[in-house]
């Protein structure tokens, strides 16, 4: 079975959040269900927590903080296929099903970059090739990514878990200034590198699965006339990011909103999902 999986912890907002992007994947995707993974500092809202077809409690684990949490979920996912969303996340668009037809072609799939030099963080990446003997690590936001359950997806996820445990401080950063939370990105780019998994295709061109509105213009999400948009930088001047030096269009079927921004899309689209569950209406194919 093919599932989508979310997760909300610590913080009640991060459950808000979880079930707008449920309320957006019923209404798009209307035959897939939806797990919410959650822990004991959370609530689950009564009559809200309908929109998810199924709920997983999460065993505590102090070894885990936050986002690194998602190294746990080849664990606890009960679905054989598994998207896993971010929970500030709403699907945008109906053609999800492409989406699930590319990432399924491996056991683990997530878009980003195969990149051999450069700085990620505090990451040196050429110093990880070279320290991991690989022959690249995958630049890329974890905010979406698949995985099948089968022998070859268990050994990637225990080896992201060996990473985490004995070279985090060699590989990541503390992230967003938590204390004790380890950015989770850089660990799963070096198993990709070692596993030798190529990033899912799927830019601009093709319709991209998943864009975060990190530094994006002219964003625009309209749910009923199925209008995805937005614009990315494609590079810049210098190598602070400050000054664009061009701009590229998506039309992206999950939307990211970084820090819930822009604030008026993210609501508005959340309210829309909300009344139409409300008034039993999801999107019709074609």
């Amino acid at each position: 079975m093919q599932g989508y999986v979310t997760v909300a912890l610590d913080k009640q907002k991060y459950v808000d959040m979880a079930v707008n992007l449920a309320r957006s994947i019923r209404y798009f995707d209307p035959g897939r269900p939806v797990c919410l993974i959650y822990n004991e500092k959370v609530s689950l809202p009564q009559g809200d927590d309908a929109v998810f077809t199924d709920k997983v409690l999460l065993p505590a684990d102090p070894d885990y903080v936050g986002c690194t949490n998602k190294i746990r979920l080849y664990d606890v996912s009960p679905y054989d296929e598994s998207m896993y969303i971010d929970a500030d996340c709403l699907l945008a668009k109906a053609d999800i099903d492409r989406h699930w037809r590319a990432a399924s072609k491996s056991y683990f799939g997530m878009t980003g970059d195969k990149c051999t030099s450069g700085v990620w963080n505090d990451m040196s990446i050429e110093k990880t090739c070279r320290d991991f003997n690989i022959p690249y690590v995958v630049r890329m936001n974890s905010g979406v990514f698949y995985f099948r359950k089968c022998p070859e997806s268990k050994a990637f996820f225990d080896r992201l878990d060996v990473l985490y445990r004995n070279h985090r401080d060699d590989l990541s950063n503390i992230h967003q200034g938590r204390a004790g939370q380890y950015a989770d990105e850089p660990l799963f780019g070096t198993a990709m590198g070692e596993f030798r998994i190529d990033p899912v295709d799927g830019g601009p061109s093709e319709g991209s699965w998943m864009v975060t509105t990190w530094r994006a213009r002219r964003c625009r999400m309209d749910p009923a006339a199925g209008v995805s948009y937005l614009e990315k930088p494609s590079r810049f001047f210098i190598r602070a990011p400050l000054f664009p030096h061009g701009w590229v269009k998506h039309s992206p079927t999950i939307f990211h909103f970084i820090g819930l921004k822009p604030e008026s899309v993210y609501a508005g689209a959340s309210h829309f999902f909300k009344d139409a569950l409300r008034a039993g209406k999801a999107c019709q194919p074609g």
